[in-house]
């Protein structure tokens, strides 16, 4: 009996919360130290796919790095900015980009392939569709000579994929 009593007690101090005042006081280990540190405010990213911006003048700049392409017969050049209007003709039964290029550079007279080395773009001349594409008639090509339609052409650029690049 003596022990259920002690087996009581005990039980009875276990519950209350007492402890043997021979034993050091336990004491809760200290809440842990917080430091708070102040991140920098960074710039958010950009909404918009990383590239060339969707402007007119992008897209000028974008056709004069064509026609500078053409005229030193840069064939990685032209096939990368006219890479939609080559697949077009392709599915219409022409070649590849780098199988048609290369006869045209060869249609252009050298001291014309020359001139379009530094042709320029006068942008007064260039119109954005309502769809957003840009129009470039060939009487805004700026050059040491002149380019008629059927030498040069008009084109449309298109913005894809974060880019301009000539549709038609």
């Amino acid at each position: 009996m003596r022990s259920a009593i002690f087996l009581a007690a005990g039980l009875a101090l276990a519950l209350t919360g007492c402890q043997d005042e021979t034993k050091a006081p336990v004491t809760p280990p200290p809440p842990p130290v917080t430091t708070t540190t102040t991140v920098a405010p960074t710039t958010p990213a950009p909404t918009t796919p990383a590239g060339v911006p969707k402007t007119v003048e992008a897209a000028i700049q974008r056709y004069e790095r064509y026609l500078h392409g053409l005229g030193k017969q840069d064939l990685d050049t032209v096939c990368d900015i006219a890479g939609p209007a080559a697949k077009q003709a392709e599915r219409q039964g022409f070649g590849t980009c780098r199988q048609t290029f290369p006869i045209t550079f060869q249609m252009i007279p050298a001291a014309k392939r020359k001139a379009l080395e530094t042709a320029t773009v006068d942008p007064k001349l260039v119109r954005q569709k309502a769809n957003g594409d840009v129009d470039v008639p060939v009487k805004a090509v700026r050059s040491s000579t002149t380019f008629a339609e059927q030498e040069l052409g008009s084109v449309v650029l298109s913005y894809r994929d974060g880019n301009w690049f000539i549709i038609d």
